[in-house]
């Protein structure tokens, strides 16, 4: 598979401090890189720069070093751009964050909105996703 033509769109789950993830959508054809926060209240716009600074930068470089680039028209920027997402759903619960951009990362790449979601539907997700693993390394229910 090519960069740009077969993948334009990468997700990765950040940890930001320790304690708190995101879900990063990476657009390779525009250079940015949308954050999908189910908390926004836990960073203030403030802190963004600080926090993505260290993605938007590596991210030009690592494309130049290990992407195979030839015949395809694009000129490489210094830096990414980004944008946190205000559209999703928020849960002020502790230990959602987690699960939660695992989810958002899901909806998102299936085109589906992130502000659908309901403390109810975060409940479900996350006995889902216990049994899941229960499951994997352990046997049936």
């Amino acid at each position: 598979m090519a960069w740009y033509t077969d993948i334009d769109t990468v997700y990765v789950p950040l940890n930001w401090g320790k304690r708190h993830w995101v879900g990063a959508v990476i657009q390779l054809k525009i250079w940015k890189v949308l954050i999908l926060d189910p908390l926004i209240s836990s960073n203030d716009a403030k802190k963004l720069p600080r926090l993505l600074k260290p993605l938007v930068e590596i991210l030009p470089v690592i494309i130049k070093e290990f992407a195979e680039t030839y015949g395809i028209d694009c000129t490489l920027p210094e830096t990414f751009t980004y944008e946190r997402l205000v559209n999703v759903h928020q849960n002020k619960r502790t230990g959602d964050c987690g699960p939660l951009t695992v989810k958002f990362i899901e909806l998102h790449a299936q085109g589906m909105g992130l502000d659908e979601l309901t403390d109810a539907k975060v409940d479900e997700m996350r006995m889902r996703f216990a049994i899941d693993l229960y499951e994997e390394c352990v046997g049936s229910v």
